[in-house]
């Protein structure tokens, strides 16, 4: 493979894909973009099926192009993705999951834009596929003004604009877009390992380095909607591994000289991930709720005592009814959040319905 000549080092992680290989794989080689301008790293994240046979055989057939790492020790999607960036050298990073697909002018789109506007980050919408055909498309509720523009933090950071926005999720996953490897590099921008929510930190860190980016308003990514995954899987204690990212992430701002000056955000941020989310992950995906709000309470009073004087946690009426369970003592019990969950999931249905 050439070294330094790539305008995008695509990276792809798959963990026993194999039958998801050629469809991936076959909408990147096919780029308008043109294959000399990609270099593609395939990380084959200690597969037990045939996904490192599949990977030889287009590494074969594009040796020039494509570059096959693997290992025997299953990091998860972040430590592939980790893995994946000591070997690029492209100008930008993209990643792509192997039972994702692309469409054919992604990456043409996307480089554009990055060099029009010399951006540190170009995204796009992506739609979530599934067997059942059925197709949503993502962000549509999020902000126009963010779409088929630049937006640029001239005054503050981009991580700061959470508030502005309404949404802290308007960047989108990691893999319907494309990044300064260079940012990535010398500011170890770096996905967890071996936990799911891994891109979660990985998001947080990037927004705190990115000046220029861009928007496009078209759908250019297929994500492939598994209901089986682990995060969508009922009962499923892996789903409860987003406290520990939350944890990284407060400890990466404090190290990071962030924290300081900027608690009131960093405060709302934290209780709304933490807190505010997971509860509502206990409440809808759980028939039994496990018992972790004890720690789940005494972390949040821990670092945030005096979070009844944010202003930012308390327009929300559904928010506020599960911040009151935060001054019981000693704290609820699983057979009290029973009866909340109740009338949480009844007050969250009506509100998506007037929303819509």
């Amino acid at each position: 493979m050439g070294v330094g000549k790539k305008a995008i080092s695509v990276i792809v992680c798959a963990y026993n894909g194999e039958k998801f290989v050629d469809r991936c794989l076959k909408s990147i080689m096919n780029q308008t973009i043109g294959v000399e301008k990609i270099e593609i790293i395939l990380v084959n994240d200690a597969s037990t099926d045939k996904t490192l046979e599949k990977f030889r055989e287009w590494e074969e057939q594009y040796p020039e192009d494509i570059l096959v790492i693997t290992y025997e020790e299953n990091k998860g999607a972040g430590g592939a993705r980790n893995i994946g960036l000591k070997y690029a050298s492209g100008e930008y990073i993209g990643y792509v999951d192997c039972d994702d697909w692309i469409e054919l002018t992604m990456y043409e789109e996307l480089y554009q834009k990055a060099v029009e506007y010399d951006c540190d980050v170009v995204r796009c919408k992506y739609s979530r596929d599934s067997v059942e055909g059925k197709q949503s498309l993502d962000n549509v509720t999020r902000e126009d003004k963010f779409y088929d523009s630049a937006d640029f933090a001239e005054t503050y950071p981009f991580w700061k604009k959470d508030l502005e926005v309404g949404k802290n999720g308007y960047y989108g996953s990691c893999w319907s877009g494309i990044y300064k490897r260079n940012i990535l590099l010398e500011h170890n921008i770096y996905f967890a390992e071996k936990l799911y929510y891994e891109d979660n930190l990985w998001g947080e860190l990037l927004k705190l380095y990115i000046k220029k980016m861009y928007i496009i308003d078209k759908v250019l990514y297929h994500y492939w909607f598994n209901t089986n995954s682990t995060t969508m899987q009922r009962n499923n204690m892996r789903q409860l591994e987003r406290l520990t990212i939350e944890l990284m992430i407060l400890d990466e701002l404090k190290k990071r000289g962030v924290y300081q000056g900027n608690e009131e955000i960093i405060e709302r941020n934290f209780i709304k991930r933490f807190y505010l989310n997971t509860l509502h992950i206990l409440f809808e995906r759980f028939d039994k709720i496990p018992n972790i709000f004890p720690m789940m309470r005494e972390i949040v009073l821990k670092n945030f005592p005096y979070y009844k004087n944010n202003k930012y946690l308390f327009g929300d009426p559904i928010w506020c009814m599960l911040l009151q369970l935060l001054e019981y003592e000693p704290a609820c019990t699983v057979e009290e959040l029973e009866l909340v969950k109740e009338k949480y999931l009844e007050s969250y249905k009506y509100s998506v319905a007037e929303k819509s």
